[in-house]
């Protein structure tokens, strides 16, 4: 006989956005739910963590003038304060389990999962995948991952300033990145350059229309014309980014 305590109607692999609206919905509607997260860094998923929450919180400091190091302590403590009240308000529902690990399937209604802890298995109804999505490096010479080439998650990790910056990518992300740390740049060292290399995207129409945006939220245009540069190809852009780390 199946152990009633590894049973539940529903399990969501995946505490993001998704997942963790329909856990808390079918969770209220009677249901036995089983949240699963690899990772309790990712409580609440990309928004809360490594999304528009900590971004966002950059730019209203350096629309108010913090520095490097005042600023990335007020992103920290925001993320960290809405990671746990997301946990929170998913464990106060009784139906609701949250459980930590990494899963794998055994079969269509079982999976296994494995933390630093144990080994275990839940037996589930129906199963629903928000497992989200990681950024990839692009396959390009001399390119590789590490401290000093990060992905747009490690960027808000840096603890020190960099002198200079190079961003591949000119869609909305590049373009936030760019004007942020140009901006913080300027209240830490008024001397200091901060060179955003971004490749523009097939549609340029909408890199303009993100620019503008940063400009009505009050980034000095003097700042984007001298600190921020683009590009429109790949070989220029990475001959001035490599120039960059000699």
């Amino acid at each position: 006989m199946e152990n009633i305590m590894n049973h539940y109607q529903a399990a969501i692999i995946g505490f993001g956005k998704a997942g963790k609206t329909l856990a808390a919905a079918l969770g209220r509607a009677g249901w036995r739910v089983a949240i699963i997260e690899k990772s309790r860094a990712m409580y609440g998923g990309t928004c809360i963590n490594v999304g528009c929450i900590p971004t966002k919180a950059l730019v209203h400091d350096v629309q108010h003038h913090a520095n490097f190091s005042d600023a990335m302590q007020r992103k920290a403590a925001v993320v960290v304060l809405l990671r746990e009240k997301n946990y929170l308000n998913l464990a106060a529902i009784a139906q609701v389990d949250v459980i930590d690990g990494e899963v794998e399937f055994v079969d269509a209604h079982t999976l296994k999962i494995t933390s630093s802890q144990k080994i275990s298995q839940i037996h589930a109804e129906r199963i629903f995948i928000n497992s989200g999505a990681e950024a990839v490096f692009p396959v390009l010479e001399g390119l590789v991952a590490g401290p000093r080439v990060v992905d747009s998650s490690g960027i808000l990790n840096l603890t020190q300033l960099p002198q200079r910056l190079g961003i591949l990518g000119g869609g909305y992300i590049g373009v936030e990145f760019a004007s942020m740390f140009a901006g913080i740049a300027v209240v830490d060292n008024g001397r200091q350059q901060i060179l955003g290399v971004a490749l523009l995207a097939a549609d340029s129409h909408e890199v303009i229309n993100i620019v503008k945006t940063v400009m009505d939220a009050g980034l000095p245009y003097s700042v984007l014309r001298d600190q921020i540069f683009t590009h429109p190809t790949m070989s220029e852009s990475l001959n001035d980014l490599f120039a960059l780390v000699k």
